[in-house]
């Protein structure tokens, strides 16, 4: 079975140090869950958005890098959409 790479970039009002650390394990437990190998994650730190998002006016943004055979995007959609700190979220598959 193939194994394919995908790219996961969350998005998360600014929040205390501890919060933040929080949703991003909850994230990543949540990867591991549904059978993916979480390679990296990165901080792409603190940036303004474009118009309010939820009235806020900037955001966290944490992009995971991760590796599954047969990732199940739905089940994980449904987890990140009960998250109430993740504000927006982006799933991408790598090109081979």
């Amino acid at each position: 079975m193939e194994i394919k790479k995908y790219q996961l970039v969350v998005v998360t009002p600014v929040l205390p140090t501890k919060k933040l650390e929080k949703v991003k394990a909850a994230v990543k437990e949540a990867l591991v869950k549904e059978g993916a190998k979480v390679k990296e994650i990165e901080s792409w730190g603190i940036k303004d958005f474009a118009y309010p998002i939820e009235k806020f006016k900037k955001g966290a943004y944490w992009i995971y890098h991760f590796q599954s055979p047969s990732f199940q995007s739905n089940k994980f959609n449904v987890f990140l959409n009960r998250q109430k700190e993740v504000i927006r979220y982006l799933l991408l598959k790598e090109e081979a």
